[in-house]
């Protein structure tokens, strides 16, 4: 079984439901991605928009976004 798979319903949800929240208001965004990769096991989450030459609206986890700023100052 892989880690995602154990992941519970309640927790699931909850994620789910964050992302809800945030989508309502934005500025929940970096909170309810760190949540959603705390329950996936990963360090952060990233939204990139469908064009990848207007970056403005990229949204990422509260507990990546120096890493992110530093790579989009760095590669793009």
């Amino acid at each position: 079984m892989s880690d995602t798979a154990a992941i519970s319903e309640a927790l699931l949800h909850g994620a789910i439901d964050r992302l809800y929240e945030a989508a309502i208001s934005p500025d929940l965004l970096p909170s309810a991605f760190d949540h959603v990769a705390g329950v996936c096991g990963g360090m952060g989450v990233t939204l990139f928009p469908h064009d990848p030459h207007d970056m403005a609206m990229t949204y990422v986890s509260g507990s990546i976004t120096e890493a992110a700023t530093e790579y989009f100052t760095q590669w793009l």
